[in-house]
């Protein structure tokens, strides 16, 4: 551990390469996920109080994923999306440690690097996740109080990767949608909606400008 004369501190902790995304885990815990597929959980006081790191079965560090985003999803999981296109389900518990839940391939073919992840949350419902990755594919999904992930749905509507993600809930008379704004690689952003679990036709937009999604059916 090292400290810079201002209020600046870095840390040498379990990740040995590339920290590439953070998140925060039940207002409390920070979480950070990295290269060599690397989960660390970490208190505020920067103790580090689970790290767990996915073993390849050749022992080589280029066939082993990196992650690349992390999700709370609620007070004790949270998911990760990886550069081989797998979402894994974690869950942290003080005093119970670090458990991998699940992994699942989101793409139905061609499976590329997880580089974003948001939720939508309903009420008494399976939470809804909407991943993007570098194929320019968004990609939905719910996850249950079972731990249950599943894919529902998926879209092309990029040539060029998807980086970051925002959704929210809407409620209507003809039920629940969730709206989602995207950034590209192009440097544009993509609005979009998502209803009954699947996706209405999005709209492109250069960054300087705003765009509103339709309601046109794909």
């Amino acid at each position: 551990m090292g400290k810079d004369s201002g209020s600046l501190v870095s840390f040498a902790g379990p990740h040995y390469s590339n920290i590439l995304a953070s998140g925060i885990l039940h207002d409390r815990y920070i979480v950070t996920v990295g290269s060599l597929a690397t989960v660390v959980v970490w208190s505020p006081s920067w103790s580090v109080l689970a790290a767990h790191t996915e073993e390849s079965a050749t022992q080589s560090k280029e066939s082993v994923a990196r992650y690349l985003s992390v999700l709370a999803l609620d007070e004790t999981r949270f998911l990760v999306g990886g550069s081989d296109g797998v979402v894994s389900l974690y869950r942290f518990i003080m005093g119970d440690g670090l458990e991998l839940l699940s992994k699942s391939t989101v793409a139905s073919s061609y499976p590329k690097p997880v580089l974003s992840l948001a939720k939508a949350i309903q009420e008494d419902e399976p939470t809804f996740i909407v991943s993007g990755d570098s194929g320019g594919r968004l990609i939905v999904s719910t996850v249950d109080e079972s731990d249950r992930f599943t894919v529902r749905t998926e879209t092309t509507v990029a040539k060029c990767s998807i980086n970051c993600l925002d959704a929210t809930m809407q409620r209507s008379e003809n039920g629940n949608s969730f709206r989602g704004v995207c950034g590209c690689d192009s440097g544009s952003i993509l609005v979009f909606e998502v209803a009954n679990r699947q996706f209405r036709r999005p709209c492109f937009a250069p960054l300087r400008r705003g765009c509103d999604s339709t309601t046109i059916d794909s």
